[in-house]
């Protein structure tokens, strides 16, 4: 039987939601999004409005139908209480992170700035407040010490519409959906405030050094929060860990015409790649002018 869907959100997962439901010929009711390519690609096929108009209940004609389930893909805006009344129970939310203990924004490059191992993307029920509904469906993957912000970024997006695809033909088919409440003593949110300053601190350890530039780059788009940096001008995209380096009297050595800067622990961070903002990469011999 063919359920109706209003979807709330921005960005690539959005497009693959609504690609998903128009091949399961399922309709959708309408489009709540800022995101300007989302708008132009779908305008023509439905009623499109600006994500702050979820919260107009002149936008919800058909309020009782039980046909009618709310689909949140990367919102970052809040659903009021008269609205989620309306669709109670029928509100889910998908989630770049594993839940309770990364709510919020941007959560996957905290996850490598905190040097996790284990992530994952969660599907879960929305109310009022963030991130805090009953869990639904997650799915967990491994960060590699390769792994940056982008692609970590990358597999919550892969799993989570996997987890999508699952968490929609429940809702289809009429199949059970389980729940599982969170832990909200293990609640953890990350605000837009939390977000660190882009100026490479060489007084914290080495480790969270080179997390804090893996989990900043964003390479070949633009990191959403902070970006590595030295100098205010110069980005640094990747970097090494050195145990074991003479630094003599000074904090700034070269090891193969690569500066190696020393942390606050001793070991030295060798930055391997650093681009100026016009993206030009920055040699040696830019190195040795700057220090």
């Amino acid at each position: 039987m063919s359920k109706k869907f209003i979807l709330i959100g921005q960005g690539l997962m959005l497009s693959k939601v609504i690609d998903l439901l128009i091949k399961e010929n399922q309709a959708i009711e309408s489009i709540f999004s800022n995101d300007e390519i989302r708008i132009k690609k779908y305008r023509k096929l439905f009623k499109i409005f600006k994500i702050k108009q979820i919260n107009n209940v002149k936008n919800h004609k058909e309020k009782h139908n039980n046909k009618i389930w709310i689909l949140g893909v990367e919102n970052t805006q809040l659903i009021n209480k008269e609205i989620l009344f309306l669709y109670k129970d029928k509100c889910v939310n998908f989630h770049p992170g594993i839940l309770p203990n990364y709510g919020g924004m941007y959560v996957y490059q905290w996850a490598i700035l905190n040097n996790e191992r284990l992530f994952g993307s969660t599907i879960h029920l929305i109310n009022n407040k963030i991130d805090y509904g009953d869990i639904i469906l997650e799915k967990k993957f491994k960060i590699n010490k390769k792994d940056t912000g982008l692609s970590v970024y990358l597999k919550c997006l892969k799993y989570g519409f996997l987890s999508y695809k699952t968490v929609i033909d429940k809702i289809i088919n009429n199949k059970k959906i389980n729940l599982r409440k969170q832990n909200h003593k293990k609640r953890k949110i990350y605000y837009i405030n939390d977000i660190p300053k882009s100026e490479i601190d060489f007084k914290k350890n080495s480790e969270y050094i080179h997390n804090f530039v893996r989990a900043g780059n964003f390479l070949p788009l633009n990191s959403p929060t902070f970006k590595p940096s030295l100098f205010k001008n110069i980005f640094i995209y990747k970097t090494k860990i050195i145990k074991n380096i003479n630094f003599k009297k000074g904090n700034i050595v070269f090891e193969k015409n690569k500066p190696v800067f020393k942390a606050k622990d001793g070991k030295g961070i060798k930055i391997e790649l650093a681009k100026f903002k016009n993206r030009k990469k920055l040699d040696y011999k830019g190195w040795k002018k700057l220090l």
